[in-house]
C-alpha cells in the first residue's frame, strides 16, 4: 500500500485515496437529520413563531454535537436559499395548495416526486427542507408574516 511521498508513477491517485472517506446511509441520515432540524428551528426564530419547539426540545437535549459548528456555517448556506425559495411565487402557490391534512404523507410523496428519477443533490434535499418546513408550520397553525 502507498503511503504517499516518493517518485511519480500513480502515486498522486494513491494519496488522493486516503482523503477518500465513505460515508454510510446511516451517515447522511443522521447528518440530514441534524440538518433539518436546525433549519426548521432557525426558521421558526427567523419568521418571529411564538411558542415554537428549540432545538433542545426537538433533540431531548441541550447537549450539542460535536460537530454543531460546522452545522451552523452549512445551516447559514441552507437558510439564504430557503429565503430565495421564499421569493419564489410560483413554489408558494403550489405549497399553499397542498392540503394541510395528512402532512407526513405529504412530505413523503414529495420527496418521492424529487427523488424519483434517482438524482439526489443538495439543491433537492434543501428544497425537501422547505416544503417540510412549510407543511410544519402550516399544521402547527402558525402563521408566518
Amino acid at each position: 500500500m502507498a503511503t504517499g511521498g516518493g517518485g511519480g508513477g500513480g502515486g498522486g491517485q494513491d494519496e488522493a485515496d486516503l482523503y477518500i472517506r465513505q460515508i454510510s446511509e446511516e451517515d447522511i441520515a443522521e447528518q440530514g437529520a441534524v440538518l433539518l432540524q436546525r433549519f426548521i428551528v432557525e426558521r421558526f426564530q427567523r419568521d418571529g413563531i411564538e411558542n415554537a419547539p428549540t432545538l433542545a426540545d426537538i433533540r431531548g437535549t441541550d447537549q450539542e454535537s460535536e460537530h454543531d459548528r460546522v452545522w451552523v456555517e452549512v445551516g447559514s448556506l441552507i437558510r439564504e436559499i430557503g429565503d430565495a425559495l421564499d421569493r419564489d411565487q410560483e413554489l408558494q402557490r403550489m405549497i399553499n395548495s397542498v392540503p394541510e391534512e395528512s402532512t407526513i404523507d405529504n412530505i413523503i410523496a414529495v420527496a418521492h416526486v424529487i427523488f424519483s428519477d434517482g438524482e439526489i443533490n443538495w439543491g433537492r434535499v434543501i428544497g425537501l427542507f422547505y416544503f417540510a418546513y412549510q407543511m410544519c408550520a402550516r399544521v402547527s397553525n402558525l402563521h408566518i408574516s
